[in-house]
């Protein structure tokens, strides 16, 4: 990972301004080469503080972020120079030994009985100083048949543990919790069971014959938020030939709808008017 040094992190003051072509892997013999760099002050970094459980936690070890030469504190980290068309040589780092990380454990429960909810697919959300979402993986398994769970390998940081987004009744996170150096368990996820939205797709100038086809390819989009949650869900529907849709489940909250296409690298053959319920306009969200 290389850093701007002298172009600081809006959110955090830090130098953590990195080049989409400046990470990536050693070769087999530990070498590295980052190019394509304008002239600059540089800090230069192995590991990833902010997304090491996207590894960790898939049974794979961590290295803590080490910059050259072998610092682990980045306020200490000497700074690498390059001018302009230059090339800078020897910014070697020495890393300490690979580290495992601590547990996660808890359950999943109603949240209205207090019952533990079995086989509950979920997922970790890491945040940052100020909670909010940095990045997100799902973990293989489910929860077991009394509603515990466990999380193996974290590196120190803050989480929030999450239903999957994919799963089909049920919703909920926990409270964010911190790693710090040792395990943390009695973690609680309440969970809820998600509402059902449905309704219509009305397409003006339906004398396009071309109408179906798109309508086929077209997909509505729910993203439902609440205020001091800082992870939102999105969910997708097709929309049938008649135009009636149904997509769920949605966790309480503000949505708002949108509408895109199947395929993710085309663009949209439709874009919305205006969404109404019960003769209301709710165009720009609803609870």
């Amino acid at each position: 990972n290389i850093f701007r040094a002298d172009v600081p992190d809006p959110q955090q003051g830090q130098p953590r301004q990195a080049f989409p072509n400046a990470g990536g892997q050693t070769d087999d013999r530990g070498i590295y080469r980052a190019y394509g760099l304008p002239g600059g002050s540089y800090k230069v970094a192995v590991g990833d503080r902010q997304f090491a459980a996207l590894t960790s936690s898939r049974g794979r070890r961590y290295y803590p972020e080490t910059f050259h030469p072998d610092i682990t504190d980045e306020a200490k980290a000497p700074i690498v120079e390059l001018a302009d068309g230059g090339e800078a040589n020897g910014v070697d780092i020495t890393v300490v030994r690979p580290l495992f990380g601590y547990s996660a454990s808890g359950r999943f429960v109603d949240a209205k009985s207090g019952e533990p909810v079995p086989n509950v697919s979920f997922g970790l959300t890491m945040l940052s100083e100020k909670n909010e979402a940095r990045g997100y993986v799902s973990i293989r398994g489910a929860s077991t048949g009394t509603g515990l769970f466990q999380i193996d390998n974290l590196p120190p940081g803050t989480y929030a543990v999450s239903v999957l987004g994919g799963s089909d009744e049920y919703y909920g996170a926990s409270e964010s919790f911190t790693i710090l150096d040792s395990d943390v368990a009695d973690i609680e996820v309440k969970t809820r069971r998600g509402a059902t939205l449905s309704g219509n797709v009305i397409v003006e100038s339906t004398a396009d014959r071309s109408i179906p086809a798109k309508m086929s390819r077209a997909q509505l989009q729910a993203y439902t938020w609440s205020e001091g949650n800082s992870v939102g869900v999105l969910r997708y529907s097709n929309i049938n030939p008649d135009g009636s849709f149904q997509i769920g489940p949605l966790r309480a909250g503000t949505l708002s709808l949108s509408v895109g296409s199947q395929d993710r690298n085309a663009p949209p053959d439709f874009a919305l008017l205006a969404i109404e319920h019960n003769g209301v306009d709710k165009s720009t969200g609803f609870q």
